[in-house]
């Protein structure tokens, strides 16, 4: 059975190196995991970078996690953390990420902090945690301003709204 666990619980057990008592944790309108960072060779995975952070800020605001596996509960389709998989701190480039979101999402986000964490037995492996706060009503709604093909090229620009939504 899945457990439930607020974006503070999960950002408490990440800073204290505590990866494991994530493990089982359900997600919601408020925590995403991804097994491993968004590989932003690509403009299709640039673009899902900026929805998912979009999606968070035009709702509640919440957390992506990344460096954890999931798993779906066959009883009720929801998505639960199956396993912590830390990847090489060369795979991840906290500069580039923040680039992106800057140039990817309009109005500007100064709602989202990247905080990597470090697995405790080996710091070249770590976990990142991307956390969105709500956008105020005065600066949403969140676009992402690019469109990709179905070739995974960006085509000129489109504006489009996503929104997390249970």
């Amino acid at each position: 059975m899945a457990i439930r666990l607020t974006v503070a619980e999960v950002l408490y057990f990440l800073g204290r190196g505590e990866f494991d008592k994530i493990v089982g944790t359900a997600e919601d309108e408020q925590l995403e995991f991804k097994g491993s960072p968004y590989y932003l060779v690509s403009d299709s995975m640039k673009l899902e970078l900026a929805k998912d952070v979009s999606a968070l800020a035009n709702a509640d605001g919440g957390v992506i996690v990344l460096g954890f596996t999931t798993s779906k509960d066959p009883d009720n389709s929801i998505e639960f953390v199956d396993g912590c998989r830390p990847f090489d701190r060369k795979l991840f480039d906290l500069d580039q990420y923040s680039k992106l979101l800057e140039e990817w999402i309009c109005p500007k986000m100064s709602s989202v902090t990247i905080l990597p964490f470090s697995l405790p037995a080996d710091p070249e492996k770590i976990v990142v945690a991307v956390v969105v706060r709500a956008g105020s009503t005065e600066e949403k709604p969140f676009l992402v301003n690019r469109m990709v093909d179905p070739e995974g090229k960006v085509r000129g620009t489109q504006f489009g709204f996503y929104e997390r939504v249970r």
